[in-house]
């Protein structure tokens, strides 16, 4: 009598080729999880800042700029502090500059003397610092006073009045247009 005995090779072979197979469909979902996390990664960023390049015009001899309000109503756009990078919370309630502690060490502002401060939280001990230069689109200060604030979350830099205030700002419906006096 003859025993029938499965051929192991084709046995090795189809078990191979359902264990590749299954690797594949895993590798695709794990590609297009990664791919969907990167657009929502992509669309928030867009939602909180939809000012990452800023818009400049021009009216003849005057350029302009201007910034879109995020979902929250908060006009924030990319700019920079001695030629490097930070993102920009305008805030005309804020007297000066207030750098977060993590940004002035990245673009190597000196934190100065202790100095008091209000804000919309309370009091909080802060640090004078100077910055060469101030950038917002084609708009550029030199010699801004400010402050270091270890106090503050995130990456988002105020930029407050003693950057603003040599600019006109108006507001329509959710567009902020700054010009030169």
């Amino acid at each position: 009598m003859q025993e029938n005995r499965p051929n192991q090779p084709d046995d090795l072979t189809s078990n191979d080729t359902r264990g590749a197979g299954k690797w594949m469909i895993i590798g695709v979902w794990v590609l297009l999880l990664g791919l969907m996390t990167l657009f929502a990664h992509r669309w928030y960023e867009r939602a909180e800042n939809p000012n990452q390049t800023v818009f400049v015009g021009n009216t003849g001899d005057r350029e302009f700029i201007r910034l879109q309000a995020n979902r929250a109503g908060h006009y924030v756009a990319n700019g920079q502090i001695n030629g490097k990078e930070v993102v920009f919370l305008l805030d005309t309630g804020a007297t000066s500059i207030s750098v977060p502690q993590q940004v002035a060490d990245r673009v190597g502002l000196v934190s100065g003397r202790p100095i008091t401060v209000s804000t919309a939280n309370g009091t909080a001990t802060v640090y004078a610092t100077n910055m060469d230069a101030v950038r917002l689109g084609v708009f550029q200060r030199h010699e801004v006073n400010g402050h270091v604030n270890p106090h503050m979350q995130g990456e988002a830099v105020l930029l407050g009045m003693n950057f603003l205030r040599h600019f006109n700002l108006s507001v329509q419906d959710t567009v902020l247009t700054i010009t030169p006096p």
